[in-house]
């Protein structure tokens, strides 16, 4: 609940300052990793992230890269925003996700990529989004599988996000 009154919070600063203030977007994001570590802290799941120095060297470069991962739970999120750490990251997600409630505003607040999985305009424009954010010094993570795995194996990956890794 007390995310969601931040999320209000936020959505009432960006309302009264015409989104002068925080363009990229970090303070919603910097919100929900709050929610997320502390979701991971509670349950006890906090990650041990082995190679954190490959992390920490790539940070000191300054270079944006695009974070691509398996989606095998709900937990997924969370863990990803845990091993980026506090910086700005933008997530892209399926249009579905705007439904639920809380989560679907934090995503759209957040200015995660959202992309209808079935409309090629919308993977199109989801692309350019990405690409975008990349230019723009913001990190992005993907699922390539393009939807969580149920059995926990790995699937088939979807093009997109290598095309907008390459680009």
């Amino acid at each position: 609940l007390a995310w969601y009154f931040f999320l209000i919070c936020t959505r009432i600063f960006y309302f009264v300052t015409r989104n002068r203030f925080d363009r990229k977007r970090r303070i919603p994001v910097f919100l929900s990793h709050v929610w997320g570590t502390l979701i991971l802290r509670m349950s006890q799941s906090f990650p041990y992230i082995e190679n954190r120095a490959l992390l920490d060297d790539l940070y000191k470069s300054n270079t944006t890269v695009m974070f691509v991962a398996n989606h095998n739970s709900w937990l997924d999120i969370p863990l990803m925003g845990a091993t980026i750490g506090w910086r700005n990251y933008k997530f892209v997600a399926k249009h579905e996700l705007r439904k639920i409630p809380i989560m679907g505003d934090a995503i759209s607040l957040g200015e995660n990529i959202l992309v209808h999985r079935t409309d090629r305009k919308s993977q199109i424009k989801a692309l350019k989004g990405g690409i975008q954010w990349l230019k723009n010094g913001v990190h992005l993570c993907t699922f390539p599988e393009g939807t969580r795995s149920r059995g926990g194996r790995l699937m088939e990956f979807k093009q997109g996000a290598f095309v907008m890794a390459q680009k």
